[in-house]
């Protein structure tokens, strides 16, 4: 009970400090499809093989219709960073690389907001702060994501069903983003 406590207090404070940090930002948001797009970022929790493999698929994708794509994913710990770390194009970062109220802390992390991508997309299955920050703070033209009830900083939201999955979750923001028009 007490670390649940703890862990809605760590979240709340975290999202008070990002809150804070957003409404010093100025953005005009440009809604833009795939064709349009150029540079793509995509942010992931990548917890799983599965999802690995997933966000790799998708990443490759990106690239054969001739998309610069940079992917920055969070894990829950250093073993599984280790076990994709060589040969991957994949960006990674785990807990050590966060503040105790989960901001991202490191030197790529400040690049990644800062660099004006044209499309970010959050492949997040699940409401993680540290993933809320990369999307609120990112200088991206248009972001994509899950629709949350709360705390959501993506220009364009997909909603979601309890069951369904990150190969579903693509394959939406796939169909969407090759359909919308500017």
């Amino acid at each position: 009970m007490r670390r649940i406590m703890f862990k809605e207090l760590r979240e709340n404070i975290g999202y008070y400090f990002l809150e804070k940090k957003i409404a010093k930002i100025k953005r005009d948001p440009a809604f833009l499809n795939l064709n349009d797009a150029k540079t793509i970022a995509i942010v992931a929790n990548i917890d799983t093989i599965e999802k690995y493999k997933t966000i790799s698929k998708f990443t490759e994708w990106l690239r054969q219709q001739e998309k610069s794509v940079f992917v920055l994913a969070f894990v829950k710990n250093e073993e599984f960073q280790k076990f994709f770390y060589r040969g991957t194009s994949i960006l990674f970062f785990s807990k050590k690389n966060m503040t105790w109220y989960g901001k991202p802390r490191n030197i790529q992390y400040e690049e990644f907001i800062n660099k004006p991508f044209d499309i970010l997309i959050d492949t997040s299955l699940t409401q993680i702060i540290t993933m809320q920050y990369l999307v609120g703070l990112s200088k991206a033209q248009f972001k994509v994501g899950k629709f949350y009830e709360s705390r959501s900083y993506s220009d364009f939201m997909i909603t979601l069903k309890p069951d369904d999955n990150l190969d579903y979750f693509i394959d939406q923001i796939k169909y969407y983003l090759t359909t919308i028009n500017q």
